[in-house]
């Protein structure tokens, strides 16, 4: 059963699904670095950057991972959930992967960040690939939703059920 949520979030959207999940569920949830030791499986939700889950080897090193929520900007592509399961490294095909978009504003960067988002924007510039995420970074956006992290909520009644039943 899924005793534990689990998570890195950067600017917030991370931890703001983290909170509706643990409020919906009745789970508690930690910040990866607060969290503390825990007797079963945890639900793990991290932000994605350079196209990883933000913090996840580290949560994997520490809980049972059962399913972890990646969080991000793009939409969800066909190949999203791939993608992020082999550049994060998840090898162990049972452990379940969500996406959910999260929010952006750039007001709430770090210096470091804001120095890194103008290059990335600099870049991505005049490539019709990217427009969409620069419209994005350039007004700031809001996904953040109950809708988004139904799927995974839904998944953790299910799992428990299995659970119960064995």
């Amino acid at each position: 059963m899924i005793k534990s949520i689990i998570y890195w979030s950067n600017y917030g959207s991370t931890q703001r699904y983290a909170e509706l999940l643990s409020k919906n569920m009745g789970i508690p949830a930690s910040p990866l670095h607060n969290a503390g030791a825990s007797d079963g499986e945890a639900f793990y939700l991290g932000c994605v950057m350079d196209g990883r889950i933000k913090g996840y080897g580290r949560a994997a090193g520490r809980f049972r991972i059962a399913a972890v929520c990646a969080v991000g900007l793009e939409e969800k592509r066909a190949d999203t959930v791939f993608e992020l399961r082999r550049n994060t490294g998840i090898v162990d095909s049972r452990i379940r992967i969500f996406y959910a978009r999260g929010a952006f504003d750039k007001d709430k960067l770090s210096p470091v960040h804001r120095l890194m988002l103008r290059g990335a924007m600099e870049s991505m510039e005049g490539s019709a690939k990217y427009a969409a995420i620069l419209e994005l970074m350039q007004k700031g956006c809001d996904f953040v939703s109950e809708e988004n992290i139904r799927p995974a909520a839904e998944w953790i009644i299910w799992r428990d059920k299995i659970e119960v039943q064995k």
